[in-house]
């Protein structure tokens, strides 16, 4: 009868904390030598983890709660840049009203205003806005509420980013992903060049016998 018993999960043990990935030690280690963390908690396997609305794990730096793991590291590098003064401001979870709510006149009904929710709004030294959203990639509601954004306050900068694991660094999240098609597009092209190396050649050997 075969065994029902569940495979135990391997783990990477730092500090006491246990994690599921190398990254996630990785982490442990950049937000424990960062001087503006004072305190943190990332998602433990030997905990029960908590989830955003996304599916994505919630982690705790600073006493403040993120949504992602992803947003409280770009927190935590948003520290260092205002330590090293890159920023003078850094606010979060600031409320955009991208469309007013109003009476539809018809009916009569109450038609409740759009909001967006914005990760961070940057304040740079020459007192200019950014808008920053932390995203693993754009969700159809997002790229709708996006463009509802551009069209309410064209005059300010909006941004979405991503950790690029391949350059090592924050990085736009369009600029990331023109580039995974573009490193996709070589590749795919690299190995139809070597089939057709290849076929030419069996060709010819089939010509020599």
């Amino acid at each position: 009868m075969a065994s029902t018993r569940k495979k135990a999960v391997e783990t990477h043990v730092i500090d006491g904390c246990h994690y599921k990935t190398i990254r996630d030690v990785e982490r442990h280690e950049e937000l424990k030598a960062n001087p503006d963390v004072k305190s943190f908690h990332l998602p433990d396997a030997k905990e029960k983890s908590t989830y955003s609305r996304y599916g994505a794990h919630k982690c705790e730096i600073n006493g403040i709660v993120f949504d992602s793991v992803l947003e409280g590291m770009y927190y935590a590098y948003l520290l260092e840049l205002r330590r090293n003064k890159f920023l003078k401001k850094i606010e979060r979870q600031v409320t955009f009203v991208l469309m007013e709510g109003f009476t539809h006149k018809a009916t009569g009904k109450k038609v409740r205003p759009i909001t967006y929710i914005a990760d961070f709004v940057l304040t740079d030294n020459e007192g200019e806005k950014i808008v920053v959203d932390v995203k693993g990639k754009k969700t159809p509601e997002f790229r709708l509420k996006e463009k509802m954004f551009f069209q309410k306050y064209p005059d300010m900068e909006f941004v979405c980013v991503q950790w690029d694991n391949h350059e090592k660094e924050w990085r736009n999240l369009d600029d990331i992903e023109k580039d995974k098609r573009a490193r996709k597009r070589a590749k795919v092209k690299s190995t139809s060049k070597k089939t057709k190396t290849v076929k030419k050649g069996v060709r010819r050997n089939s010509r020599v016998s």
